[in-house]
């Protein structure tokens, strides 16, 4: 029989690991004070983490600790100190975005569980087996993956699955999304995104400038929150041996509810599968708790308009009705219920000159007289601190509830415990003999304890069996809870009280410690871990060397992605070493199979390498049509490939192909990334856009087979959503069919920067960044470092944009290695590449890094 599905709790802080674990969490998963994806977060020490792993597997619940962001090189030996705490500590996994941090852990660590994040981007069956293949246990899904391919995933894949079921989504594709760093240094990748998806931003046409008036200063990127609780059953059947809650920067109060809901609701679920429901009363509490109005995101249906809260990037609360009466001379608003208000409730009105306008409800009448609460369907009178700017008709959300916070509060915070273990007690008392107590749990573990009086014969009434079951059964303040009790009493003993409950508190101490001892591994020692850790560098070192023995520090040459044949021909013209084509279509622009047939056939004329890209991201569902682009190019003889998510290199494998270049997209941070790409068939790799100089000389893998990218607008966000074709059929009743290749988008900030928005033949987004990179003037750094490739990012451009920018970097190389190349060529040369440039240009993070 299939095990049942874990419900899997963030604590962001103690309190919310109290108040997950008292409200029927399996698992929680939590975050120490680095390498953590929500640095934000109280997060725990290191003593409170070894605490929180007791407290739990007392109760029966499993510890999962985030380790999740890209780890540098010299950060590494850090991250594997704390995987080493964690290890010895006793937790159940480790969460792990970074490639590299996976490989060693499992080399140096290899009894120690990984599930794999999201942040790793797993959108397909092919991606969940390479990370199988480096010992993960458990993959947690992106969000953006439906029912009927999460089902699919596990019949292909056999390996435990991860589905988020509640939660706040990110607009992007996890470990996609550069927008925060880019803007602020403040990389997601890192755990410290700055959550500009929640900015207000405006719509505009970037080939006239026209402003879009009805989605001016517009939260065009601000998810809906997700919410699957009427899909509990879909949920199971899908396979998936987790749901997981997200809210780790979320209090406590929020987790208590939203736990405790999705606990009941899948209880009931397996009690009776043909009778399932949820309560409209569990629903409106998941909402009132927060709530940024309510999607299923992916997992149903594409969404359509159902994704974005276009008015508003936080809580919404519940709507509570209108104001239908307004007495300014007493301070008062008049309105019909939807729900029920109660004093200390906080409200919101949505005024209609004025935005919004927040309180918490002090006095409230009911025909006249002041009341504590009001029920739902009655009018009420609500004094408020404010009246100008109110109208009739203004609605008002309740965005707090007192009582069910003060509710949820008390399952955490009160002594008495909620997550209760169930215990056997089997007890004997004989004349002259101590009591003796023993205890076991529902897995099995048995302790025994005595008292250290023995008993005495009875005067006047022995020990009974109710009494002594009413002595045994004062566990309120602990977490085990009484389902049995066998007494061996020989009818004639008595025992003092005091000696009774001194037991009965050893038993509890005794099972407790049991119950946390049993999932302790056996301590690796510090000394033993360091002799491993360096017996594995020294090993990765030299199958690096191995590895790239072919690929020693050499003149780079240039490398160019293009999206038409034009521009291929305008790249070999202008001396690029190597060409990518296919990848994502933008808008109508693309290259037919017919086309990079000739591409091929150019580039290898001209002794010019030639790869095809696969897209970035590819779902589940477009498998059929990646190896339907493999198949027919393959024919071609290209020089390579080019995977830009985990699951393409393992497709890619499957057709034998020898060359694979692993693209940016896979984050590839440190060396032994790429020691872990390269040992899975990968021959050459661009590294991350967020490495700074100092990062990259950290890398002691800098060859030939390295690439970096120097010149190119960059996607900062990838979506799976189209927000544009929603405003086209929902708010502006228009077909959108061909709408996105016909005009050029973009999304206008605070500081009036504009960046520039593409959509794909899949109708996904991606969000540019609104100024070009451009390392013009500081390609002798490049020449220095020995990087194989220098790459320019020309999607979507002219083949007259293909020959200047190829052409004045060609001439700069040319100009270094003959030793002419002075600070005024680079200024012109600069200033010749902006011809094609009117928003400026950026450096990128090649000098301030990220956070």
């Amino acid at each position: 029989m299939r095990e049942k599905l874990e419900i899997l709790a963030p604590a962001g802080s103690p309190e919310a690991l109290r108040a997950a674990v008292e409200n029927g969490a399996d698992a929680v998963y939590l975050g120490g004070k680095e390498f953590s994806a929500r640095q934000y977060a109280s997060n725990f020490t290191r003593k409170e983490i070894a605490e929180a792993v007791k407290y739990c597997h007392v109760r029966g619940v499993n510890v999962y600790v985030t380790v999740n962001t890209l780890i540098r090189n010299g950060e590494l030996e850090k991250a594997l100190e704390f995987l080493l705490f964690l290890y010895n500590s006793g937790v159940d996994a480790v969460i792990v975005q970074d490639l590299g941090l996976m490989k060693i852990a499992g080399e140096v660590l290899p009894d120690l569980t990984l599930h794999a994040s999201t942040q790793a981007t797993v959108l397909n069956a092919s991606g969940v087996n390479y990370l199988k293949s480096l010992g993960v246990k458990r993959v947690i899904l992106a969000r953006e993956l439906s029912f009927h391919e999460i089902k699919k995933i596990k019949e292909k894949t056999g390996i435990e699955l991860e589905v988020f079921a509640h939660g706040a989504l990110c607009f992007s594709f996890s470990g996609q999304c550069l927008m925060s760093s880019i803007i602020g240094s403040r990389s997601g990748n890192r755990g410290r995104c700055a959550q500009p998806c929640r900015l207000p931003y405006t719509l505009i046409d970037r080939s006239t400038g026209k402003i879009y008036k009805d989605f001016e200063n517009f939260y065009l990127l601000s998810t809906k929150d997700l919410n699957l609780i009427y899909h509990i059953p879909y949920l199971v059947k899908a396979g998936i041996s987790a749901i997981k809650i997200e809210g780790r920067m979320k209090r406590p109060e929020y987790v208590a509810v939203v736990v405790g809901i999705y606990r009941k609701v899948l209880d009931r679920y397996y009690e009776n599968p043909d009778q399932f429901y949820v309560d409209h009363e569990e629903y409106e509490q998941l909402a009132q708790i927060f709530n940024r109005d309510f999607t299923t995101g992916f997992f149903v249906r594409d969404p359509k308009a159902s994704l974005i809260s276009f008015s508003r990037p936080n809580n919404r609360g519940i709507f509570l009705g209108r104001v239908n009466f307004i007495d300014r001379k007493r301070g008062t608003i008049t309105v019909n219920l939807k729900t029920p208000l109660s004093r200390g409730d906080g409200i919101e009105i949505w005024v209609t000159d004025g935005g919004r306008k927040g309180l918490v409800v002090k006095e409230l009448f009911l025909e006249g007289c002041p009341v504590k609460e009001v029920p739902r369907n009655s009018t009420a009178e609500i004094s408020v601190p404010f009246t100008e700017g109110i109208s009739i008709g203004d609605r008002i959300f309740k965005t707090s509830d007192a009582e069910l916070l003060s509710k949820a509060r008390e399952t955490y915070t009160s002594p008495k415990n909620f997550k209760k273990v169930p215990i056997e007690i089997f007890a004997q008392v004989e004349v002259g003999k101590p009591l003796i107590l023993r205890g076991t749990d529902a897995d099995g573990n048995s302790v025994v304890v005595k008292t250290s009086l023995p008993a005495e014969k009875a005067l006047k009434r022995p020990l009974t069996e109710d009494f002594l079951k009413e002595q045994l059964d004062r566990l309120g303040n602990t977490p085990f809870s009484l389902k049995k009790i066998q007494c061996d009493l020989d009818g004639q003993s008595i025992i003092p009280v005091s000696e009774i409950n001194r037991a009965r508190r050893e038993l509890v101490s005794s099972l407790e410690q049991i119950r946390h001892l049993i999932k302790l591994p056996d301590p690796l020692p510090h000394q033993e871990f360091r002799k491993n850790l360096k017996a594995v560098l020294n090993r990765g070192k030299r199958s690096l060397e191995r590895t790239l023995k072919n690929h020693k520090k050499w003149v780079p040459k240039m490398s160019i992605a293009v999206s038409d044949l034009g521009s291929v021909k305008a790249s070999v013209i202008n001396g690029a070493g190597r060409v990518y084509v296919g990848g994502e279509q933008f808008g109508k622009k693309g290259m037919t199979i017919e086309e990079i047939r000739d591409a091929v056939e150019i580039c290898h004329e001209n002794n010019v390498e030639i790869y095809c890209m696969l897209p970035h991201i590819w779902l589940e569902k477009e498998e059929g049509k990646i190896r339907d682009f493999i198949e027919k190019t393959l024919i071609f003889e290209p020089t390579g490939y080019v995977a830009g998510n985990i699951g393409s290199i393992n497709l890619l494998k499957q057709y034998g192909v020898e060359n694979i270049h692993g693209d940016y997209s896979l984050n590839i941070f440190n060396d032994q990334a790429i020691t872990a790409l390269l040992e899975s068939g990968v021959t050459s790799y661009t590294l991350s856009l967020e490495l700074s100089f100092k990062n990259l000389k950290e890398f002691c893998s800098i060859s030939s087979a390295a690439e970096c990218v120097i010149h190119g607008t960059i996607p900062l966000m990838v979506s799976q959503f189209c927000f544009l074709g929603d405003i086209y059929r929902v708010f502006l009743n228009e077909n959108c069919d061909s709408v996105c290749g016909e005009k050029k988008f973009g999304l206008k900030d605070r500081l009036n920067y504009v960046f520039p928005v593409e959509f794909d033949s899949e109708c996904r987004v991606y969000i540019f960044n609104s100024k070009e990179l451009c390392m013009i003037e500081n390609i002798e750094s490049f020449l220095n470092l020995g990087i194989g490739y220098l790459r320019i990012e020309a999607q979507g451009k002219n083949f007259q944009y293909v020959e200047s920018t190829l052409g004045t970097y060609r001439e700069a190389m040319e100009r270094y290695f003959e030793g002419t190349l002075s600070d005024k060529d680079l200024k012109s040369f600069e200033k010749k590449l902006s011809y094609f440039n009117s928003q400026g240009f950026t450096k990128g993070h090649y000098f301030r890094g990220v956070e």
